[in-house]
């Protein structure tokens, strides 16, 4: 390893993220990260501990209003007091639920020990980590499996490393080495260079891994924290330009989230992230995620996303670190997890991630050195998961809202969803997207649902394909897997804010479906395709959890005592399908959702457009 390679190494992956922005910047990012440097930080760093995101007196020190979220942690913890230790189970090729329990449980009794110094709670923090330690190993196979549970341990150990007996802390830092730092050393491991939340996951673990475990392996720390600084910054790549997180809103959580925790543990032990968190698009994703939030506090559940929110103490790191971009708690920004800390800290405190919130910097009080812009209603991301969002109002749960997917299949927990869109109204989702699948489920019945080839089996799973999304379906075909589709106008922030996407290279043909938010309340959707041939069948479809009533060319959704009407500008017959109906025997069924749709035949010229108006119905 040399300075040169690492300068280059994260270099490369910042010119990929921010082609489009100055030079000057572009070279100071460049020359961030110097490998000499960072060694020179590993051999001063001291031996005592604690030293991975805080010190001791931080956490006995006066926390103000998250006081009543470090009472709901100590409760949390001695609820864990009674249970037994963790075994290692494995589910299919994952033991990644007991690494998370671990993470979870041993951060939480360890941020309780030293608010209390209740003997009880290090007690069983310690016979838990010796309990894992004690394992066959913890999956390398599937290493976020390693990674979770490295994080985990780590974190326990140094926060406690003065209080376990000396006996059980040697047994936890070999267990550590064993099992967690010294299988990371391998550089060939395809994580090392993942662009995806692997990336994030992996490298986080192993740097707190390796940095808890530091003078007693210093040449495997220094070599597995320093390829982390050079290799981050690949996933990180995937936020630029405009923090759109190609994994959809959940995965954001995840990967960010241990982003997060990267930066926790690099900068209390070493002092400096080497400006990584400057990356283009890293600090706009917490914007993302505002808008990718729907007025009824749903995700935009794109790709492998699940639909019901939850709150992400990760989003509380942005508001304290960045207090002048987002204005702090009197701005509003963040508000579900505010409260959620401050009021009601019970929702928060299982997250395996929360107990570090406690290391996020002090408490923001609101008073950022300048009042931060207005967030727009409309959001246009770029990247291999455009998106763009429109809404009627901020913080009105009926307002209306429109969440539009371009970009490409091929993205990372993609779906064949280029040209979809969900819509929110009157406090209800009327156009959904089903989300994703439980892996474990398809991989027990022995479906690879990662082949995304062409006529890869991913495909044929009812949730992934073209069947289950709404976009217009050409003779039954497939989406082009390795193609995208590219938002080309974007007339946002008006009165009538408008989006035209075009689809040409998803279906091979000429192809366009342009979105009209008219006064924020109704959405024409205008379809115009071309390159048929006569009798070709173009389908327009809409997945949807609403009773639907046909008649004619209008179509009636009623939901929880709300009515909305689909009205096409030609001829059709609409057509309602269940979506157990459609699903196979492998899909998990989808109850309580159907398909709306009709079908048109191509004339001889090759050529159909019509219009969807959805509005309200009186």
């Amino acid at each position: 390893m040399t300075n040169n390679h690492g300068t280059m190494a994260i270099a490369a992956a910042t010119m990929l993220a921010c082609g489009h922005c100055h030079a000057e910047k572009c070279k100071t990012m460049q020359n961030a990260f110097d490998e000499v440097d960072l060694r020179k930080r590993l051999d001063k760093l001291e031996s005592s501990h604690p030293r991975l995101g805080t010190h001791a007196n931080v956490l006995s020190a006066d926390l103000g209003d998250r006081q009543a979220y470090v009472d709901a942690l100590v409760e949390e913890a001695r609820a864990i007091v009674p249970l037994p230790v963790l075994e290692r189970k494995q589910e299919g090729r994952r033991l990644l639920a007991v690494s998370r329990e671990a993470l979870r449980r041993i951060t939480t009794l360890a941020i309780a020990w030293m608010r209390t110094r209740d003997s009880a709670l290090l007690a069983r923090a310690e016979a838990e980590m010796l309990a894992v330690c004690a394992f066959s190993d913890w999956n390398p196979s599937h290493y976020l499996d390693v990674a979770e549970m490295s994080l985990g341990v780590a974190l326990g150990y140094d926060w406690l490393h003065d209080a376990l007996p000396a006996d059980s802390r040697e047994k936890i830092a070999d267990g550590l080495w064993r099992l967690g730092l010294q299988t990371a050393i391998d550089d060939t491991s395809w994580w090392v260079r993942a662009h995806n939340n692997w990336g994030q996951v992996c490298h986080a673990g192993m740097t707190a891994a390796a940095l808890a475990l530091a003078e007693r392996h210093p040449e495997a720390a220094a070599t597995v924290v320093a390829r982390a600084f050079r290799n981050l910054p690949l996933p990180m790549a995937t936020f630029a330009p405009d923090g759109v997180y190609p994994e959809g809103p959940m995965y954001w959580d995840y990967g960010t989230s241990f982003n997060v925790a990267f930066f926790i543990l690099v900068e209390s032990a070493l002092g400096t992230s080497y400006g990584l968190d400057a990356l283009p698009g890293f600090v706009g994703s917490a914007d993302f995620m505002r808008h990718a939030t729907g007025p009824t506090g749903r995700y935009y559940n794109y790709a492998d996303c699940g639909l019901s929110h939850r709150n992400q103490p990760t989003l509380l790191w942005f508001a304290d670190r960045y207090a002048d971009r987002f204005g702090g708690r009197a701005a509003g920004a963040f508000d579900p997890e505010w409260r959620a800390m401050t009021e009601q800290p019970r929702r928060l405190v299982r997250n395996r991630m929360a107990p570090l919130i406690l290391m996020f910097g002090l408490p923001c009080d609101g008073t950022p050195k300048g009042a931060p812009a207005p967030l727009p209603l409309d959001f246009h991301g770029r990247g291999a998961s455009e998106i763009v969002t429109m809404r009627g109002a901020w913080n009105d749960a009926k307002a209306w809202y429109v969440g539009i997917k371009s970009g490409t299949p091929s993205a990372s927990h993609g779906h064949m969803d280029g040209g979809s869109f969900i819509l929110e109204a009157e406090g209800v989702r009327w156009a959904c997207d089903a989300g994703a699948e439980n892996y474990h489920a398809l991989e027990s019945q022995g479906y690879n649902l990662w082949d995304g080839a062409q006529e890869g089996t991913r495909w044929g799973v009812f949730r992934y394909g073209n069947l289950s999304h709404n976009i217009p379906v050409v003779n039954g075909e497939r989406q082009l897997v390795k193609e995208r589709a590219d938002v080309v106008a974007a007339d946002l922030n008006g009165p009538s804010p408008a989006a035209t996407l075009d689809l040409s290279a998803l279906y091979g043909r000429p192809a366009t479906r342009r979105f009209h938010f008219a006064e924020r309340r109704a959405l024409e959707i205008v379809d115009e395709i071309g390159g048929l041939k006569g009798g070709d069948v173009v389908r327009w479809q809409m997945l949807t959890q609403a009773a639907a009533e046909p008649r004619g060319r209008v179509l009636t959704l009623t939901q929880d005592g709300r009515r909305l009407t689909l009205e096409a500008d030609v001829d059709v017959v609409w057509t309602v399908t269940e979506a157990t109906e459609l699903c196979h025997k492998w899909d998990t069924p989808l109850e309580n959702f159907r398909i709306v749709s009709f079908e048109r035949k191509a004339e001889a010229d090759g050529e159909m457009k019509h219009a969807v108006s959805i509005r309200r119905s009186l």
